[in-house]
């Protein structure tokens, strides 16, 4: 993000992330991560904002699976 802007205090310093979490059960259970998040975090205020990044081909989902 080149442009950004907290929507808390208004500060433009931050720091980005990805985090990914689990689903189901199913998805828990074989350590497959269903969802994938940006996490954009103030560095001022700490106020994260966390946006949804589209899902990956099969391929992915499947070295996500043998990789772990």
């Amino acid at each position: 993000m080149q442009h950004y802007s907290c929507s808390k205090c208004g500060h433009g310093a931050h720091t980005a992330g990805e985090i990914r979490v689990a689903g189901s059960f199913l998805t828990q259970a074989f350590n497959m991560q269903k969802e994938k998040y940006a996490a954009i975090t103030c560095n001022t205020c700490q106020y994260t904002e966390f946006y949804k990044i589209k899902k990956g081909g099969k391929l992915e989902n499947v070295l996500d699976f043998l990789i772990g």
